[in-house]
């Protein structure tokens, strides 16, 4: 009996070694499994990364007869492999839908091809099928746990100022819209303008936010800028330094890099660095050693590279695999799946499942695409729309300004903390 008490703790304690290691030392795993049920066979390529706090997996699921389906979660699971537990599936015409069920029966994300083309259920919706909804019909009367995102009330529940924001936007979510003479920020239901500027500014060229600061250069006076000013979104409050440097209005802003702000004065040919946090500006650059960051690495260039036209750092390499199987965009990364914009149609490569592509909406005359967290944005019109594979497509911010200016009139944050 004794023999057997010792056996089980011993047991016992290498179950929870075992899952030490899972959930603290693993940090990415790839695995395949297959599932079968009653009507088909699938195979399973999961591949999982952690990302900071984000634990996401990665799936592209094929069934017996090679028709393939992608899709990304972000799940608390402990890092733990083999997510799917079974798969439901919808067909109708030349639509064709899978359900991934996780544990205890949830289903959170819908996979679909139109033809031959994979599509998300928003996309469904904007083309007017809506046999999804039938399938999710179906799902929800065996007892599933699946999401709709028709459920959500997608209504204005703050206006102010011309500004409307509606609801249902993740608390973290910080919003900023260009107000002319300051910035709008927009968060949690609510609206809050902090303007700074004694005239109107149209065209937003010395703005930009770095986290959850939004800086911005005056150069209100004369043919110098003077000062910028720093406006925290998230804490508020705002501040205003004096430039000690003679810095042209022949000025912009190449890009962000490690909490930093880099700017290039092309006429008097010298490049700094503003750091929000700290409220400091320092000259960076001159002759052979300006800074340019190229996603990889920051590198050490001429100014005149930065002078004899605008160069804008690159906020991630892209792998050349991807633009070979999807040709060459202005691809935006978020913890590990790519998006892009191909005429009036955005696409999601989920991992490294390049050869795949997922057609997640449709907009005629869509721009200003931004992607955080895997919240994908853009406007259309007078409104900035928000996506995510979960939530699907919904408006967020309501402008009437947005119909006459719309280059880097907003920007998002997302506190991840």
């Amino acid at each position: 009996m004794k023999k057997m008490i010792k056996i089980v703790i011993a047991l016992g304690i290498l179950f929870l070694l075992y899952q030490f290691f899972i959930i603290f030392l693993v940090s990415n795993h790839k695995t395949k499994y297959s599932i079968k049920t009653d009507d088909d066979s699938y195979m399973v390529d999961e591949q999982y990364k952690k990302h900071g706090k984000f634990n996401m997996y990665y799936l592209k699921i094929e069934d017996k007869d090679k028709n393939s389906f992608v899709a990304t979660y972000d799940v608390g699971y402990n890092r733990q492999s083999e997510i799917v537990k079974d798969i439901r599936s919808y067909k109708d015409g030349n639509l064709y839908c899978i359900a991934p069920v996780l544990k205890d029966k949830y289903i959170k994300h819908i996979s679909c091809k139109l033809g031959q083309d994979q599509v998300s259920v928003s996309y469904l919706h904007q083309i007017g099928n809506n046999s999804i909804d039938d399938f999710i019909a179906i799902l929800k009367t065996q007892e599933y746990n699946v999401y709709n995102e028709l459920d959500i009330n997608n209504s204005i529940v703050k206006a102010e100022n011309n500004v409307s924001i509606y609801g249902n936007l993740d608390e973290k979510l910080y919003l900023t819209v260009w107000g002319y003479k300051g910035v709008y920020v927009l968060n949690g239901g609510h609206v809050k303008y902090s303007d700074f500027l004694n005239h109107d500014i149209y065209s937003n060229e010395y703005g930009i936010l770095c986290g959850k600061y939004y800086v911005v250069l005056s150069a209100q006076e004369g043919t110098t800028i003077g000062s910028f000013y720093v406006v925290n979104i998230k804490e508020g409050g705002k501040v205003q330094k004096d430039i000690d440097y003679s810095i042209s209005k022949n000025t912009y802003i190449n890009g962000i890099y490690n909490n930093k702000v880099y700017i290039t004065d092309i006429d008097n040919k010298v490049q700094y660095a503003i750091n929000p946090m700290t409220e400091r500006i320092e000259e960076v650059g001159s002759g052979s050693d300006a800074r340019y960051y190229d996603g990889k690495t920051l590198q050490k260039v001429s100014i005149t590279s930065l002078t004899k036209e605008k160069k804008y750092f690159v906020k991630k390499a892209i792998s050349q695999k991807l633009i070979n199987a999807n040709g060459n965009h202005n691809y935006i990364e978020s913890y590990g799946n790519n998006y892009y914009q191909e005429g009036n149609n955005v696409y999601q490569v989920v991992g490294k499942y390049y050869d795949n592509k997922v057609l997640l909406f449709t907009f005629i005359d869509f721009k200003e695409l931004r992607v955080l967290n895997n919240n994908v944005f853009g406007m259309v019109g007078d409104n900035v729309y928000v996506y995510n594979d979960e939530t699907g497509l919904k408006k967020a911010v309501n402008y009437r300004e947005f119909i006459y200016n719309y280059k880097n009139m907003y920007d998002v944050f997302i506190d991840n903390k």
